[in-house]
């Protein structure tokens, strides 16, 4: 079994996680945790960098002891923090940390030599006074001998991978913390580093990652137990929590922890004078994308307070003061990024001088100073969101949160009701998790960033904090998901099933913009289950075709016009459950299409073959699913429209294809997509065949289950583009899967006890 170690260091804590595959899933499993923090030296706030490595080379020993040698180990911390090292490899002063107010005043030495939007132009990269750009200006102004002897600096992930491997480097997505990369070049600013006066060798390669650092040096293998490579992730930690989140311009993510980061993934940086005065950053991201976000003080304010808390002896765990939170009343609120908030001497003194000063009341118990926190933070959250839709243009009508902030109950249920928007939580490891990803697409477990999100939602528990809508749209009172009626159907194990296989599909490209359909026979408990969440006020309308044998039935369906890939986001605005009548004649909408619509215009094809199909299956079959993948609509180009040619192909493709189905392929002629031409057609052929081919359009595809079904679907697919690649290769094959090789998949003992199956003679010619 292959293993994958990432060293997620944040600002409050330290974690190994192991990661393997099972079942198709990603496991986690913590090996070591350690504290972080700075503590005072020299007068300033510092980190330890030697405890620190000591805890990675402790974790790894826990890999050795267990007698699990790793694949690859990389590591991510918080940004802008770095060392300098001299000619000899030597730490030159301290390691001063982003809370340490050595930078105080900096900014403006820095806009002497170049005004701050010109430098918010020149690199994207929002003002923060911790900000690299800053620290440095600190040293040239108070410790100008610490950059003459200087020969490298190194961003802490960088020096602890060079500790690791010898090998000095700069990844990418950490260096345009430093606001001193070109987001147009991806690379160091020379100009700009020039112009404020830092010594430009000290600046090392910027690297991507997934970049292989190496091995590890002899010296620290023999010492931890084993030798690995070294991968660098996305060494900032932000950076590789984006990556377990299903990231595009849809989507609003919050990487919650000692920080909030909020924003969106973007193809390009975002340098407008507009953004620079909202305060939004463009950092680096994975695979050249940028997170267009702001930061945010985040959970650092409920940490301090816990821990003043703690040491005034009330010990309580995060989960008690979201509980304590969720009772109070008090009204109050502050503002989070108040500079006031960055490093108090007493965050509660703090927070209570803050309400005094304003007029609010002052909180006295710690579910009180949990409220103001937590509610501050929705309020931000939802000024943010709002500022982010003014500067895109575009409307977000859901919030992803990851990271530690995911399990903070009561402020992802207050985020949605004070935002309007649908919260979805998890998972809590993201910037493990991120970190994992990238070692393991370089190792080839997974053939994209998209194969691997997948994989992420597939293996995680992410759960829904949700906003009810009144058929008009209104947002009403968000409720978790599992609690309460109104997530009773997003509750559902076959709802989690639907989404699940819908997304899936959107992201092997098979529904481009609003392309392709899917319907579900519900079964009768499920309806049971969710009744109490239906509403019949909608009207009937007719189906288009009369299908008595479903009379009374319920079918989940994906809405006319509606994208896949917004399935998962939001799913009551994607699809709906609809009633058909006694008669099977009429239909209407008891949940979901919430801001209108009606069923995918093939819905009258769908019921057709469900009727079909629940008799010829006895009731077997209950999942009908129609998509344009894109090698067997190609196919339709080359190959005559004859059921019998196109299993025989198929077949001999793969050798999985006549044991997945045996009975063969249907292949329908094109007609007009939506109408009771093909509707007819395609429920003739649902007779003897699981599966039709749409010619020039798509494939359409019955099965028992979510799973069958989308794996029939899928493997059709695969098929069909090795045969493509056959025919693009040589003029003929040069050898094939044969009648008789076929004939041998049911007589063969073995293999037929495995896989009964009858493949019928008329598919067995000899070409």
């Amino acid at each position: 079994m292959k293993y994958y170690l990432a060293v997620d260091i944040g600002a409050s804590s330290g974690r190994h996680m192991l990661a393997h595959m099972e079942g198709g899933r990603m496991v986690l499993e913590e090996v070591h945790r350690f504290p972080n923090g700075m503590t005072p030296k020299d007068g300033h706030l510092c980190w330890d960098p030697d405890r620190l490595f000591e805890e990675i080379k402790t974790g790894m020993k826990k890999c050795a002891a267990r007698g699990i040698t790793p694949v690859s180990v990389g590591i991510d911390t918080w940004g802008v923090d770095f060392v300098l090292l001299d000619g000899e490899d030597r730490r030159i002063g301290p390691a001063v940390g982003y809370r340490d107010d050595r930078t105080k005043g900096m900014d403006l030495k820095v806009y002497e030599t170049i005004p701050e939007d010109a430098l918010y132009a020149r690199t994207g990269i929002q003002k923060a006074i911790f900000n690299t750009v800053y620290q440095l200006a600190a040293i040239r102004e108070t410790h100008p001998e610490y950059l003459d002897r200087a020969e490298t600096l190194l961003l802490l992930p960088d020096y602890f991978h060079f500790l690791l491997t010898g090998k000095k480097c700069t990844e990418y997505t950490n260096a345009t913390t430093t606001q001193l990369v070109d987001p147009e070049t991806k690379d160091w600013d020379d100009g700009l580093i020039a112009s404020l006066g830092f010594p430009r060798r000290i600046f090392r390669e910027i690297v991507t990652p997934g970049t292989v650092l190496g091995h590890l040096l002899p010296g620290i293998a023999e010492e931890v137990g084993f030798d690995t490579e070294v991968v660098l992730p996305a060494t900032h930690d932000t950076g590789s929590a984006v990556l377990s989140v299903p990231s595009d311009e849809d989507t609003v993510y919050i990487s919650s922890g000692t920080w909030s980061l909020m924003g969106v993934e973007r193809g390009s940086a975002n340098t407008s004078e507009e953004a620079r005065k909202a305060n939004f950053t463009n950092e680096g991201g994975y695979l050249y994308r940028f997170r267009f976000l702001k930061n945010i003080m985040g959970l650092w304010m409920i940490q301090s307070v816990r821990n003043e808390l703690i040491e005034a002896g009330e010990k309580y765990s995060f989960a008690e003061l979201c509980d304590m939170a969720a009772q109070s009343a008090i009204p109050s609120l502050v503002s989070c990024n108040d500079v006031r908030f960055m490093a108090p001497s007493s965050m509660i003194g703090e927070l209570k001088q803050a309400c005094a000063e304003s007029g609010q009341p002052v909180p006295e118990t710690p579910g009180d100073l949990a409220a103001v926190v937590y509610n501050s933070l929705a309020v931000c959250y939802k000024e943010t969101v709002e500022e982010i839709e003014a500067i895109t243009g575009a409307r977000y009508d859901h919030i992803n949160v990851v990271g530690g902030g995911s399990n903070a109950a009561y402020l992802n249920e207050v985020t949605a009701r004070v935002t309007g928007r649908t919260v979805y939580a998890g998972p809590g490891e993201a910037t493990a998790i991120g970190n994992l990803l990238v070692q393991m697409i370089r190792d080839g477990v997974f053939g994209s960033l998209s194969e691997a999100r997948r994989c992420v939602f597939e293996s995680f528990d992410v759960k829904t904090f949700h906003c009810d809508y009144t058929t008009g749209g209104n947002r009403r009172t968000p409720r978790q998901a599992g609690k309460g009626n109104t997530m009773k159907v997003l509750g559902l194990e076959c709802t989690k099933e639907f989404m699940n296989m819908a997304n899936n599909g959107w992201l092997l490209g098979y529904h481009e913009r609003n392309g392709g359909n899917l319907s579900y026979r519900m079964k009768q408990e499920e309806v049971d289950a969710c009744r109490e969440e239906f509403s019949f006020e909608r009207p009937w309308k007719p189906i288009g075709a009369k299908v008595p044998s479903l009379g009374g039935e319920y079918f989940m369906v994906t809405g006319s016009g509606k994208f896949f890939q917004n399935v998962l986001r939001k799913p009551e605005d994607s699809f709906c459950i609809a009633e058909i009548d006694e008669k099977g004649e009429n239909y209407r909408i008891v949940w979901g299409l919430v801001n209108g619509g009606r069923p995918t215009s093939e819905f009258p094809s769908h019921l057709m073959n469900h009727a079909v199909k629940k008799r010829v299956t006895n009731g077997a079959h209950r999942v009908i699913y129609h998509g344009h993948p894109v090698n067997v609509i190609a196919l339709t180009f080359i190959l005559p429209p004859d059921q019998v040619i196109w299993t025989r192909e198929i077949w001999e493709s793969m050798t999985e294809c006549p044991v997945i189905f045996p009975a063969g392929i249907g292949v329908v002629p094109w007609m007009v997509p939506g109408g009771e031409e093909i509707a007819i057609r395609t429920s003739e052929l649902m007779e003897e065949y699981d599966l039709a081919i749409w010619y020039h359009h798509g494939m359409f595809a019955s099965g028992d289950t979510f799973d069958n079904t989308f794996g029939l679907f899928h493997t059709v697919e695969k098929a069909a583009e090795i045969l493509l690649k056959v025919m693009t290769c040589v003029p003929k094959k040069a050898q094939t899967i044969t009648p008789d090789n076929l004939r041998a998949l049911m007589t063969d003992p073995n293999f037929s006890s495995m896989f009964p199956i009858e493949l019928p003679e008329k598919y067995l010619y000899e070409k």
